[in-house]
């Protein structure tokens, strides 16, 4: 039988890969998810206002992602629920925590981290 899925959780790793991402897209808002595999995965942040301070991950995109994850690592897709998906931004203008917007527009049930730039300063929600 296949190990359980692990829940991801925000290690240094994960946010060192973060700001690595989030460093590369200033001064727009990196986005993406890890998935059990704990791997950082950058989605494209396809926000219809500003991506200067706000995100929006598509749909397919994040199927396309599990998908992926799914295929690559042979786990149960019956077993995956949203508390195995952590979903990543970046603040790049140095906001500490959630913003209004992304508490609104955050999925009951999943995890959600925002990293502030530059000092990597992770806020869980």
């Amino acid at each position: 039988p296949a190990l359980p899925l692990q829940k991801p959780w925000v290690s240094p790793e994960i946010v060192d890969e973060v700001l690595r991402i989030g460093r590369e897209e200033f001064p727009r808002e990196a986005c993406g998810v890890v998935l059990p595999d704990l791997k950082v995965r950058q989605l494209p942040n396809v926000t219809p206002t500003s991506p200067l301070d706000s995100f929006v991950i598509d749909t397919g995109d994040l199927v396309d992602a599990i998908s992926q994850y799914l295929d690559e690592s042979g786990a149960d897709p019956t077993e995956l629920s949203r508390e195995h998906i952590l979903v990543w931004h970046t603040h790049p203008s140095g906001q500490v925590g959630p913003s209004r917007g992304d508490i609104e527009n955050k999925l009951e049930g999943m995890q959600y981290v925002v990293v502030t730039m530059p000092d990597g300063e992770a806020t869980t929600f």
